[in-house]
């Protein structure tokens, strides 16, 4: 079949669009609910053209019974046309009122959410009723985040109100809504009244909101009596803003914070850089030498804000360091002179290749590759010779490649390393040989390999080469993929030719057999075109495997679940007087649901751990019937006690060769193992994953985590809250 054949013809196109528009709306909502996840989006449009209350309260029973999120989506979109519609608008918001605080899917939940900030006469005041809802905190600080976005001066004493928490919601505290007395001749028990915890993001938001009604001295004097970091840190901008003279004094002492966390005091150490320049720098390389009182993230960001004020003075004193103490302060030293153009400044930073810290090795290789540095070829070379570790010696390729960019003979050792038996080196040199057409014949081989993470690389440089020639290969090689490489490669073949295939291979081998004389690649302002088209598809999918609203898409997967005694916390009620489950019990329910829909032959293991990790399996292992009742009844057996060692099983997941997607749930800052510091394990997972390629998905439990955020947001993957 040619791309021609394809196309529906111009008059068919009208004929249909005219007949759906004359089409009486009652006739398209009978039709919408029997044709359900079949029918075209465009009955959803024709029935709320209606705009009158049967219509509305028509969509919300058609929603119930659709089962894919595409087909939800459109009605969720369309909900917003009865905002202002007597009689109609209530039936439309109370569904997205309803579906944004209690839907799973993060796609409703948002669409739902923006839906209501869309609704220009109601809607504002249904995300004000979210915001004072004991809904989950996500929802709530979604809906003032979009609240924020459609306000206007009559909100003011809303969010003062919020701000000083008068009127709104405290900790532990309940709103009191109107009860109906007990009827005497029920036996009846009233509902219980429900809890609406105070968040501190919450409160920072209203307080940017009301920043500018209030002095200077009005703002500087509730900073010092603030509890809530969000709050103070909103503060510090607002004082940013108005260019206030007390601003270096309160950045400062929020940098020296030991009990704040990290990435806190790393936007503090921004500001203050920003206010007093070089000044800072004394302060900055005190911290940054103390390994104790200073957590990775700070120390990084301090030693690349000493690096950008580009400052003589700060040069002179960051130079003097290069070499110099533990290997945090040398890395601290390189970072703090990183991009210096400086000659005498290079040659002393190339003695860092001799460092007997492979972490001071790779930072060295890093920063000597980005100048190009010739004078170290024959020191990074010896590297790449005796280099004990992968990690090193793919740095030093990296670097040689980026100073040898141009050399003939170094790409032909490329090619060498990229048919090699180090996984990460292999990996890392068929990215650096990048989209050059000529090495088709090596990138069918490396296509091959057993290792996916080397097929993914050598189907990212395919696409790059960006030629017809290429097509053939990747749908080859798609006749043996599945799980996450299959959609890879159907991926791939979308955005190279446009055509509808998705993941189907037979369909990609006939339209090729049939069409490879005559392949032209899509423009991609044509391509543009169809990614909504192919949105739509994606979400048209009615079976899916789900963990915590997340879409789990791999046949490698890998579940982390902490198991550390914090887990036997229980999750906040809604009601007052009661108490929630367990985070363990919720975690496990999930858990189990996800496992008992993994398609069959899936590969999956599950990976516990508290102050130790205690995997299901040492490796991956395929779903079945059995495997996935053995697996069940492990997880049931669960307990929870000690630390939080999320470091190990991040180690012991990335061990497994075959994983390509990591789903991670967890309740508290990492206590226990090689690393509990959170930017330090970020820092690491990066460098693991830099040519792996694993998509990572975090699960927050209870409360705001950032090193989770960290992992997926480094990864591609998603981050979500259960609090």
């Amino acid at each position: 079949m040619g791309p021609i054949s394809r196309f529906i013809p111009l008059f068919s196109i009208l004929a249909l669009v005219g007949a759906l528009f004359a089409q009486d709306p009652g006739d398209a909502l009978a039709d919408l609910k029997r044709l359900r996840d079949d029918a075209d989006a465009e009955l959803v449009w024709k029935i709320a053209e209606g705009g009158d209350r049967a219509a509305a309260e028509g969509l919300v029973e058609a929603y119930d019974l659709m089962a894919s999120t595409w087909m939800r989506r459109e009605i969720i979109r369309a909900l917003p046309r009865f905002d202002g519609k007597a009689g109609a608008e209530k039936p439309a918001l109370d569904h997205l009122f309803g579906v944004a605080q209690n839907t799973d899917d993060l796609i409703l939940r948002e669409e739902s959410l923006e839906a209501l900030a869309g609704a220009t006469n109601l809607g504002k005041g249904y995300l004000a009723r979210i915001v004072e809802s004991p809904s989950a905190d996500m929802v709530r600080v979604r809906a003032m985040e979009l609240h924020t976005r459609v306000s206007d001066k009559s909100d003011h004493a809303w969010y003062l109100a919020f701000y000083e928490d008068q009127g709104g919601a405290t900790e532990g505290k309940s709103k009191k809504p109107k009860r109906k007395r007990k009827s005497k001749k029920s036996d009846e028990e009233e509902p219980p009244e429900l809890v609406v915890h105070r968040l501190a993001q919450i409160r920072a938001l209203a307080f940017e909101m009301i920043a500018s009604s209030l002095e200077d001295r009005q703002v500087l004097g509730a900073f010092d009596g603030e509890t809530h970091i969000e709050v103070r840190s909103a503060m510090l901008r607002d004082l940013e803003r108005r260019g206030n003279k007390e601003l270096g004094r309160m950045a400062r002492e929020l940098v020296e914070s030991v009990a704040l966390r990290g990435d806190m005091r790393a936007e503090a150490a921004e500001i203050l850089a920003r206010s007093e320049g070089a000044q800072i720098a004394d302060l900055f390389i005190d911290l940054g030498r103390k390994q104790a009182v200073t957590p990775e993230v700070l120390r990084t960001t301090m030693a690349e804000l000493l690096a950008g004020l580009d400052d003589p003075k700060v040069d002179k004193l960051t130079a003097k360091l290069i070499g110099r103490g533990k290997p945090h302060e040398k890395r601290f030293a390189l970072t703090a002179t990183r991009g210096t153009k400086d000659e005498k400044v290079l040659k002393k930073i190339a003695r860092g290749l001799k460092d007997k810290d492979p972490g001071v090795v790779i930072l060295t290789l890093q920063i000597l590759g980005e100048s190009k540095y010739e004078d170290a070829i024959k020191d990074m070379e010896k590297v790449l010779d005796k280099g004990k570790t992968e990690d090193v010696l793919t740095a030093a390729m990296k670097a040689l490649s980026q100073v040898r960019s141009s050399d003939d003979e170094w790409r032909k050792r490329l090619v060498g390393f990229a048919l090699g038996e180090h996984r990460l080196l292999r990996n890392a040199s068929i990215r650096a040989l990048g989209s050059e057409r000529k090495l088709l014949d090596l990138f069918k081989i490396t296509l091959a390999h057993d290792d996916w993470s080397t097929r993914l690389a050598t189907l990212n440089a395919l696409e790059m080469v960006h030629k017809a020639s290429v097509v053939g290969i990747i749908v080859e090689r798609m006749q043996e993929e599945v799980g996450r490489m299959l959609r890879e490669c159907a991926d791939s073949l979308w955005r190279l030719t446009g055509e509808p295939y998705r993941l189907r291979t037979v369909a990609w081998k006939g339209w090729y057999d049939g069409n490879k004389d005559s392949i032209e690649l899509i423009s991609s302002s044509k391509l543009a075109r169809l990614e909504e088209e192919e949105e739509t598809r994606r979400l048209k999918e009615t079976s899916r495997v789900e963990f915590f609203g997340i879409r789990i898409e791999s046949k490698s997967v890998i579940f982390i679940l902490d198991i550390s005694g914090s887990m036997l916390e229980r999750l906040r009620s809604r009601y007052v007087g009661k108490t929630g489950e367990t985070r363990i019990d919720r975690a496990k329910s999930e858990l189990i649901k996800a496992i008992e829909s993994l398609e069959e032959g899936a590969l999956f293991n599950v990976v516990a751990f508290n102050g130790g990790v205690l995997p299901w399996k040492e490796g991956l292992s395929a779903a079945t019937g059995s495997t996935r009742s053995e697996c069940v009844e492990w997880v049931n057996k669960l307990g929870a006690m000690g630390g939080t060692n999320l470091f190990d099983s991040l180690e012991q997941a990335f061990q497994d060769q075959d994983v390509d997607t990591i789903m991670i749930l967890s309740d508290g800052e990492p206590t226990a193992g090689q690393m509990t510091e959170p930017s330090g394990i970020r820092s690491e997972i990066l460098g693991w994953n830099e040519d792996r390629n694993v998509r990572i998905h975090t699960v927050a439990m209870g409360g705001s985590l950032k090193i989770l955020e960290w992992l997926a947001e480094d990864s591609d993957g998603q981050h979500t809250r259960h609090d």
